[in-house]
């Protein structure tokens, strides 16, 4: 998945800034790992790796130069 799809957003060079930090708040509450530590470790290492991918979207579409290269270099959305 890419992060303009994680976030629900078209593609766009200057994604908007309030609906990327809202949507990145609404799934941090959401796949928190601490919420999930008595889940099984299938379900504890998925929780993770979504966590992280939220944190590296947020970084990335926070970031007009991360979010340009983003755009050039990942191209499965385009």
């Amino acid at each position: 998945m890419n992060y303009f799809g994680l976030y629900e957003m078209p593609v766009s060079f200057l994604p908007d800034a309030a609906q990327v930090r809202k949507k990145y708040l609404e799934l941090s509450k959401k796949i928190s790992p601490r919420f999930y530590g008595t889940a099984s470790t299938e379900k504890q290492s998925k929780i993770l790796e979504l966590s992280t991918l939220n944190n590296k979207a947020f970084q990335t579409l926070s970031d007009f130069g991360k979010t340009m290269k983003y755009i050039c270099w990942k191209k499965d959305f385009l």
